[in-house]
């Protein structure tokens, strides 16, 4: 019969851990492992290690990233003064070190439901949720009417940039534009729409409810 070969991962074929599940996978991790499988396999003046990278100083300098120049992540989160906002999984986890008071992330899709049971157990009556537009066309709109089903009061920002940014910058699979948006939010049951731009004129004709 054919031969099937055997394929590990986190762990080996007799069950050890192979590969930390937590963390970066870097090549640094990789190559020993290989190096293991292969060291009879190749020959060893092909071989070549990977240097270990460097300890750093404690005083090393430190550069966090940051949105790209003319993206509108730049200024769509930012929240009113004596405001806060929830992350999400997206180029706009990042606000969350820009002091623009954005904290608590969740998984991609659910951004925002963490208020739904904040809200009952706070003197706190409203926060805003910061939705990236490529999460909410494949799972981000479910927190949208999760929030509705509770009767929650939040303002969510779907950030609005064309693009699945944060893997590179592909099209959001489907399309989506702002008017598709508000007819789906709208469908939903949101109460206020409004749309916030650097060029109204684009969105003049549009009907809002």
């Amino acid at each position: 019969g054919t031969l099937r070969p055997v394929i590990t991962g986190k762990r080996d074929s007799s069950g050890n851990a192979q590969f930390n599940p937590f963390g970066t996978l870097g090549v640094a991790a990789i190559e020993p492992v290989l190096a293991h499988h292969l060291n009879d396999r190749i020959d060893p003046t092909h071989a070549r290690r990977c240097p270990a990278m460097p300890a750093l100083d404690d005083d090393s300098p430190e550069r966090k990233p940051i949105f790209c120049a003319g993206c509108p992540h730049n200024v769509s989160t930012r929240v009113p003064e004596g405001s806060r906002a929830t992350a999400g999984i997206g180029c706009h986890y990042m606000a969350q070190w820009l002091d623009r008071n954005t904290a608590l992330t969740t998984h991609m899709g659910a951004e925002g439901t963490t208020w739904i049971g904040q809200s009952a157990f706070t003197t706190e009556s409203h926060i805003f949720a910061n939705l990236g537009d490529g999460t909410y066309a494949h799972s981000g709109i479910l927190a949208i009417r999760a929030s509705i089903a509770a009767g929650v009061n939040i303002t969510y920002k779907i950030l609005y940039n064309d693009a699945v940014a944060m893997t590179g910058g592909q099209a959001i699979d489907g399309g989506l534009d702002v008017a598709t948006i508000i007819e789906q939010v709208k469908a939903e049951g949101v109460s206020v729409i409004r749309v916030v731009t650097d060029d109204p004129s684009k969105y003049r004709d549009m009907d809002f409810p």
